[in-house]
């Protein structure tokens, strides 16, 4: 279980938000990418320690939204540099790949939201997705609808995409 942030990474974190607030730039932080954490689920670390599924285990998640989550958002609250979190880059991609449930990513969306909301009111807090019809009024209560986001954030990588117009997606 993540038991905390190294403080070189805090450090190196520290040093691009000061020279972000000197430069008057805002950082969008993402926390993890939904494509790879299937392949870092299970690994073992060179100290020993296995990396656990912590969208899918509730003892994991509580750590990783005390002790990463939770402590990250805390520290950068008062930044105004910070735009906002996205929680899981592209996460339909790991429930898709069988790294996690679409329910459970859901639970740790929620709950991971409510945890930066609650540390660092007003921030922003999102969970990416590639897939466009998640938004659709048809699909948005079983994929991103309820969860406590601020925005949608959704990733097309085509030149010409064929988005949907926002007033028919409720």
């Amino acid at each position: 279980n993540a038991t905390g942030l190294s403080a070189s990474f805090l450090s190196n974190i520290d040093d691009l938000m000061a020279k972000a607030n000197t430069y008057r730039m805002s950082v969008y932080f993402t926390f993890f990418n939904g494509n790879d954490l299937k392949d870092q689920f299970g690994k073992v670390l060179p100290s020993g320690a296995t990396i656990k599924n912590f969208v899918n285990d509730s003892t994991a998640r509580t750590a990783v939204l005390n002790n990463v989550i939770g402590t990250f958002a805390t520290r950068y609250k008062n930044n105004t540099a910070v735009f906002g979190y996205d929680l899981i880059n592209e996460s339909n991609i790991g429930a898709d790949n069988g790294g996690y449930t679409w329910a459970n990513m859901r639970t740790f969306g929620q709950q991971a939201a409510s945890k930066i909301h609650s540390v660092a009111p007003g921030t922003q807090v999102t969970m990416s997705t590639q897939w466009l019809q998640a938004f659709d009024p048809g699909n948005f209560s079983g994929s991103y609808g309820g969860l406590g986001f601020d925005f949608y954030d959704m990733h097309s990588y085509v030149d010409s995409p064929n988005l949907e117009n926002v007033s028919s997606m409720g």
